[in-house]
């Protein structure tokens, strides 16, 4: 939030995260709105939330890449839905409005779908990625969460479930099947 009121001395600046109270975002956003004393929202993407509140004609995404690199592969997914979302919200989409995407991998598909504006071509590269890694829809996925208060007796539980899973599947002749994990989620 520094760094943009530095650069755009003369705006009032406003701040949307998860440290803020539902009051304070309430009020930013219809400060935003109204154009009555908020010039530049600065947030996380709890901003998405206010649709056309938002509305502007530059939308500004810093680290938009954060997310491409979580261990998920519904992570491209969601990176590319949150940034189209937010930028049909705030520029309107296809009527006039910029957006900015800082970023340390332009050549990520998901990055070069977003800055096309193209579900296409997001979707035929995520598809090919998700068949050289034979991930669903080339293969089913289940997973299995264990919580408990007691993150030891949770780790314990999954490692019992895994032998567990083991022992049937042991049984059961050979299977086109992989066990992961378990992993910290």
């Amino acid at each position: 939030m520094e760094a943009v009121a530095h650069l755009f001395p003369r705006s009032k600046v406003a701040r949307i995260d998860s440290d803020c109270t539902d009051r304070e975002v309430e009020a930013a956003v219809g400060a935003f709105k109204l154009r009555t004393g908020v010039d530049v929202l600065v947030g996380t993407q709890r901003l998405a939330v206010f649709g056309e509140a938002l509305r502007a004609s530059l939308l500004g995404i810093v680290q938009a890449d954060v997310g491409l690199q979580f261990p998920d592969f519904l992570a491209p997914e969601r990176v590319f839905t949150m940034i189209m979302r937010l930028r049909r919200l705030v520029t309107g989409g296809e009527r006039g409005g910029r957006t900015l995407i800082q970023t340390l991998m332009p050549t990520h598909h998901v990055i070069e779908a977003v800055c096309s504006g193209s579900y296409l071509h997001f979707f035929r590269a995520e598809l090919a990625e998700r068949e050289i890694e034979q991930l669903p829809p080339f293969r089913p996925v289940a997973r299995a969460t264990f919580a408990h208060p007691d993150d030891a007796r949770a780790a314990a539980e999954a490692q019992r479930a895994r032998r567990e899973l083991e022992t049937i599947v042991g049984a059961s002749g050979p299977l086109d099947l992989e066990i992961l994990g378990p992993a910290p989620a």
